[in-house]
């Protein structure tokens, strides 16, 4: 092994045990099926308030003639953060039940171009006061013109969930809604949706962090 290799080798060998001493392993908290999953309706005049439901059917609509939010509340009170642990990630996934629905003044079989999740604190009842409850806090968008049946849609919501956890709060409430004139069902009969995943991983240890500079700094010196 000539001096260059044997550098390298060594300069990779700090950068691993960097890795493994900061024990990137996580573990994963999910909720499905919660028992809050409804769709509410605000009929014109619009006002931005609820009007009729709480509906079990969950079509996400956005209609010349109405708006139909869906809503979804997930109990995390058996969720403890392990000591010396961080919330990496919380995703919320809806699967897709059907791709052509309609109604509201919203043409059937047109899609909405995205569907937008706002957030908010939940208290596990579906109540006509959910469809205004996520208003002015918007989280996440992602984009719904071409879905099918049975295709999942995941909102990366972690920041917002952290912020929950942090404040000893027991549910997380999202609501989804069309941007635009279109309508979308889900979760309607999908066993398994919706459904939020909350992942945590250790803190890096002060140590593991300078062994992974260590190793970077020593292989940028020896280019």
């Amino acid at each position: 092994m000539n001096n260059r290799v044997s550098y390298v080798a060594v300069c990779l060998a700090i950068v691993c045990a960097g890795a493994a001493a900061s024990a990137w392993a996580g573990a994963s908290f999910v909720v499905a099926d919660p028992p809050v999953a409804c769709g509410v309706i605000d009929r014109v005049p619009f006002d931005g308030m609820g009007d009729t439901g709480p509906f079990d059917y969950d079509t996400v609509l956005l209609g010349t003639q109405g708006e139909k939010r869906a809503m979804a509340e997930f109990d995390i009170s058996a969720f403890t953060l392990p000591p010396g642990e961080q919330i990496s990630s919380a995703i919320f996934e809806v699967q897709v039940y059907s791709d052509y629905c309609g109604g509201l003044g919203a043409p059937y079989g047109l899609l909405p171009n995205t569907l937008a999740v706002d957030g908010y604190v939940g208290n596990g009842l579906a109540e006509l006061s959910d469809f205004e409850a996520g208003n002015g806090n918007f989280l996440v968008r992602v984009v719904s013109s071409s879905v099918h049946y049975g295709d999942v849609l995941s909102f990366d919501v972690t920041p917002f969930v952290s912020q929950l956890v942090s404040a000893g709060h027991s549910w997380v409430g999202l609501t989804v809604r069309a941007e635009q004139i279109g309508s979308l069902s889900i979760w309607d009969g999908m066993p398994g949706y919706p459904r939020l995943t909350i992942t945590t991983t250790p803190i890096p240890e002060p140590a593991g962090l300078a062994a992974l500079a260590l190793g970077t700094a020593c292989l940028y010196r020896r280019r």
